[in-house]
């Protein structure tokens, strides 16, 4: 439902953001991704995008820290959000999609770095729903991410774009 979507591209929804720059496509109008990729570029909302990112982070790490052990995978769905929310804050667009880019385009601490790099080794090689003790320094990562995350957003400021004659083009353009 193409208002559907760009009802959601013109609310910043990282959802369709996520969608319109993955690299997995079954099926693909190549004018119309880019017509929506242009308008999803033009109301980028960063702030709202991080609020979303940090609300991920923050869910999944306390059920990282409710538990003694936890999936692989549970700290990649922390740290990628993470990511992508210093993705937003250091370059000012929208993340990439897969997060190995934005880890590789963020300053990072070179430990926590080699430790993402160690975590992401043993995802590859673990078996499905392997579990493993908390990882003390990337929970501590997590902690200090997400604190300076809140502060960040509680005072930066982002002016909505509103130029909906923009959006009811774009639906023309693609009807």
């Amino acid at each position: 439902d193409v208002r559907k979507v760009i009802g959601h591209l013109v609310k910043s929804n990282a959802v369709m953001l996520e969608w319109l720059s993955s690299g997995v496509v079954y099926r693909m109008d190549v004018r119309v991704r880019d017509e929506l990729w242009k308008l999803g570029e033009a109301f980028f909302h960063p702030v709202a995008v991080c609020w979303h990112y940090l609300s991920m982070a923050r869910n999944k790490l306390a059920e990282i820290e409710g538990a003694d052990t936890a999936k692989i995978k549970k700290y990649c769905y922390v740290l990628r959000p993470l990511a992508c929310i210093r993705y937003i804050h250091t370059h000012g667009k929208i993340p990439h999609m897969e997060y190995q880019r934005n880890l590789a385009e963020i300053p990072l601490a070179e430990d926590i770095r080699a430790e993402i790099a160690s975590l992401l080794l043993e995802k590859e090689t673990a078996a499905e729903g392997y579990s493993l003790p908390q990882n003390k320094m990337l929970l501590h990562y997590f902690r200090e991410e997400t604190a300076w995350a809140e502060k960040w957003l509680a005072t930066v400021h982002h002016e909505k774009y509103r130029d909906y004659k923009y959006a009811n083009q774009t639906f023309r353009k693609i009807i």
